[in-house]
């Protein structure tokens, strides 16, 4: 159940926000946990972390993703490339994207396709 909005406290909006979060990292653990493949639950784990301001836990999962060889790994590479970018690291972005873009075109992976989206 939702709390109502004018009736808390700052304090406790935070409090209520915080264990979200915490309930959303445990089932993105939970989903890794029945399929570690899964790209897509990476990726979205790794946005979740990255607009909480949690840069390094975001780097992490994006990394462990590609380091499963998970699925739509092109699109982790893009994901980690724009982390690095907000992060402020321009050339480690542009090292990260050109990884990705390697990936795509050399066909290491059957089901990476159209990787254009990679060059920016």
């Amino acid at each position: 159940i939702s709390p109502s909005w004018g009736s808390l406290s700052g304090q406790e909006l935070m409090s209520w926000a915080t264990a979200k979060i915490q309930q959303a990292r445990e089932l993105f653990a939970q989903g890794l946990q029945v399929d570690s493949f899964h790209g897509p639950l990476y990726h979205a784990y790794g946005n979740m972390e990255l607009r909480q301001g949690n840069i390094s836990g975001a780097r992490d999962i994006l990394q462990r993703g590609i380091l499963r060889n998970c699925s739509d790994l092109t699109r982790l590479y893009h994901a980690w490339g724009l982390l690095e970018l907000k992060a402020g690291s321009p050339s480690q972005a542009a090292s990260v994207f050109s990884r990705g873009i390697e990936l795509g075109l050399c066909g290491q992976r059957e089901v990476e396709s159209g990787v254009d989206f990679l060059l920016h």
